[in-house]
């Protein structure tokens, strides 16, 4: 007995014939489309309840920069080109795309299901069964959306933010081919990689042609997440070099509204919004491997087990509150106890006139790759293509991020010899929108 077809397999065969069958066939087939439409909603209405499973779409700031609770356990990020020639042609995708990250974020399909076998269907049936795990979608203008060539591409250079500069270079970049800038970024964070990667799979369907990928990289976070205090500050995470990550986050409202968030001094499209960073780091994880612990330690200033600052045993104090670096601290040897060239101490607030960036990075891995060796006798092989896609947010990159990260690439830190930056992007995200807005809606129509 032979099995039954399959939804997609039925729609396909459909599709592909209803254009070589008569009347009587076309008809016949749009009730088999409709009674397989029939057959996934109710496979929707069996998945599980969504009850905490959704983050709103709507609201003051976009969704993905700052989560309720803990980050998402995987992420999408893709920085895009863009081919329209109109700003109708953009107001069309945006008002496309914010309909369906609004349905994408309940749970539901991009669009409504065709009613026509003459209708692109652009859903992908691999979401069915499954609920949007907080999936967020969060969208960014890049220096290229505003001028090309010295262009200014859709009469929107003078809403271009002084705050959007171009996408900085440092002496020890080894960006690929490709793995720099972009016109768009969209970022899709969800508890489950399938409904992440699904989401900008749909929005790049839609968009028709009118955007191709400049690169795409997805990034996982570890699937016990944090406990404790830990979950307590956001939910602090190990990387891939095995030590906790994004531990000096600003947390609070204050700090936030200082340094994340931007306001009356950016055009009026951006208020609400911040400056996205991304940037991939990959890690020479072989040599790492091969380095003593005590090593490790001195190259990120705090001890590996307990995320304690150097000299101290604990991460966090009787308070709940974290156990501040002390960084004038000596040893017995008169030797700083915390050295100068510490990872923690060169991004450290202390040691950068108070700035703060806000951390939301993601370990990645695609199996191994051919490099260099960063150091004699340079060696070339195979080594793992794994490390992390840095991303942060900030209110101006301009004094924070930039020199940030300017001054620890001047000077030698003990972790450079691990890492090589392979790709970065700078966006502008706008803040979030009402119900019956679009995202962008402020720029496009300005």
């Amino acid at each position: 007995m032979s099995k039954k077809p399959k939804i997609d397999e039925s729609r396909r065969r459909f599709l592909l014939t209803s254009g070589t069958l008569g009347g009587t066939a076309a008809i016949g087939g749009l009730g088999l489309l409709k009674a397989a439409q029939a057959e996934a909603e109710v496979r929707i209405k069996r998945a599980p309840p969504l009850d905490d499973k959704m983050v709103p779409f709507y609201g003051q700031w976009q969704g993905g920069i700052i989560t309720p609770g803990l980050q998402q356990g995987f992420s999408y990020f893709a920085a895009l080109d863009v081919h329209a020639t109109t700003r109708q042609e953009l107001v069309q995708l945006f008002q496309d795309w914010t309909h369906a990250a609004e349905r994408l974020t309940r749970g539901q399909f991009a669009v409504a299901q065709p009613g026509s076998p003459g209708v692109a269907d652009v859903n992908t049936e691999e979401l069915l069964g499954l609920h949007p795990a907080r999936l967020t979608l969060t969208f960014g203008f890049g220096p290229e959306f505003f001028q090309q060539d010295g262009k200014d591409r859709f009469g929107l250079a003078s809403q271009r933010p002084v705050a959007l500069v171009d996408t900085p270079k440092f002496p020890g970049d080894q960006i690929k081919k490709g793995w720099f800038g972009g016109a768009l970024s969209v970022q899709a964070q969800s508890d489950d990689p399938q409904v992440a990667f699904n989401a900008i799979r749909e929005l790049v369907a839609l968009s028709k042609g009118l955007v191709d990928f400049r690169w795409m990289a997805s990034g996982f976070l570890p699937g016990y997440l944090t406990a404790g205090e830990d979950r307590d500050h956001g939910g602090i995470t190990r990387d891939l070099l095995g030590f906790n990550d994004g531990i000096v986050n600003p947390r609070t409202s204050e700090l936030q509204n200082q340094w994340v968030w931007v306001g009356d001094e950016s055009p009026d499209w951006m208020r609400n919004g911040s400056y996205q960073m991304f940037q991939r780091m990959q890690m020479d994880l072989r040599h790492w491997d091969q380095m003593p612990v005590n090593f490790q330690e001195k190259a990120i200033g705090r001890h590996k087990v307990s995320s304690a600052p150097l000299g101290e045993k604990f991460q966090y104090q009787a308070d709940g509150h974290l156990t501040p670096m002390d960084f004038k601290a000596k040893n017995a040897d008169g030797e700083l106890v915390i050295p100068f060239n510490a990872h923690a101490r060169l991004g450290s607030p202390d040691e950068n006139q108070g700035v703060h960036i806000l951390r939301r990075s993601y370990n990645y891995c695609h199996g191994v790759s051919y490099e260099a060796e960063r150091w004699p006798p340079w060696h070339q092989g195979m080594f793992y293509d794994g490390g992390l896609d840095f991303i942060s947010y900030q209110q101006d990159p301009r004094n924070s991020f930039i020199p940030m990260y300017a001054r620890m690439d001047r000077i030698d830190a003990m972790i450079s010899q691990f890492i090589m930056v392979h790709g970065r992007g700078l966006f502008a995200c706008p803040g979030g929108i009402a119900k019956g807005q679009y995202i962008g809606q402020k720029l496009l129509e300005s």
